[in-house]
């Protein structure tokens, strides 16, 4: 009776266990695939999301759209896009600051590294991405973060300061 009741103990703990993993994983796991476009393109926070959520999908024409036209002047050179070891639920994009008509956007990528005896220590790098409004729309002036552009050589993309 009592190794009976001990296995149903283990078995027990392994289960939850188990079930303990999969809602992590579940709640931790947001493929940038599930990135949605916002509809709303007005402010500088939507241009920089859509612009992380094309990459992420290597839409690359739709991800060039969002730069300033003189920032890539040799498009046809671009053969892909993506995004640099990261997925879309590392990243934060905050709330922009507007002057005029240039804003700056900050990009939070957010990682763990390692774990041992004591948890998980997680990072926070921040970057700024800079845009300018041009007539209704805003455009990315400098290079977007944690993004790879593949292009054939030579290119050389002009971002602005």
């Amino acid at each position: 009776m009592r190794r009976y009741s001990l296995f149903w103990i283990i078995w027990g703990g392994f289960v939850l266990f188990l079930l303990a993993l999969g809602i992590f994983m579940a709640l931790r796991s947001n493929p940038a695939s599930e990135w949605q476009y916002l509809p709303d393109e007005s402010t500088p926070e939507a241009v920089v999301h859509n612009a992380y959520v094309a990459a992420s999908r290597g839409d690359l024409d739709r991800f060039l759209s969002y730069f300033d036209p003189s920032v890539w002047p040799q498009k046809d050179l671009i053969t892909a896009v993506h995004m640099v070891g990261i997925d879309a639920s590392q990243l934060s994009i905050g709330r922009a600051e507007v002057t005029g008509d240039t804003a700056r956007v900050p990009v939070e990528h957010v990682w763990s590294a390692g774990g041992g005896l004591f948890g998980v220590d997680f990072y926070t790098q921040r970057e700024w991405v800079r845009l300018k409004r041009k007539g209704d729309r805003w455009y990315i002036t400098t290079s977007l973060p944690f993004v790879a552009v593949e292009t054939r050589w030579p290119v050389a993309p002009r971002f602005s300061p």
